[in-house]
């Protein structure tokens, strides 16, 4: 088996993302800066957005990209092109996680989303990653 540390991100943000128009995450809580870059982050899209009160978990997450994340920022109001996110969608006190090193990834069945941060096992060869994915 194969471990890898997962985050959840709602659709369409990974298929941003492996296009190259979205460089930015934005999150209001950051990872242990300690442990950047933090490197072969997997990404799974999902299409409801989880919350700890309602939703915590959504079964039917896609493992679709394998990132680094190389610095965690304040988000900036001109950073809004990079996250992909309306100009006035911005708040102060967020923090703009910036990607990089992204290969796409791809497993066939589906594999859970979940808040934060989260470790994901796979079989042997169960997930493809870089360029095995077709």
């Amino acid at each position: 088996m194969t471990a890898y540390l997962a985050l959840s991100v709602v659709f369409p943000a990974v298929d941003r993302i492996l296009a190259g128009s979205k460089t930015l995450e934005v999150r209001q809580w950051s990872p242990d800066l300690a442990s950047l870059p933090l490197c072969n982050l997997l990404l799974v899209q999902n299409y409801r957005r989880l919350s700890s009160a309602h939703l915590p978990e959504d079964p039917d997450g896609r493992a679709m990209a394998v990132v680094d994340v190389t610095r965690v920022r304040p988000w900036l109001p001109e950073d809004c092109a990079q996250s992909c996110s309306r100009p006035e969608a911005w708040e102060p006190g967020w923090l703009a996680w910036e990607l990089g090193n992204v290969r796409p990834a791809h497993c066939a069945r589906p594999v859970p989303a979940r808040l934060r941060l989260y470790s994901l096992e796979f079989a042997e060869g169960e997930l493809r990653a870089g360029m095995d994915v077709v």
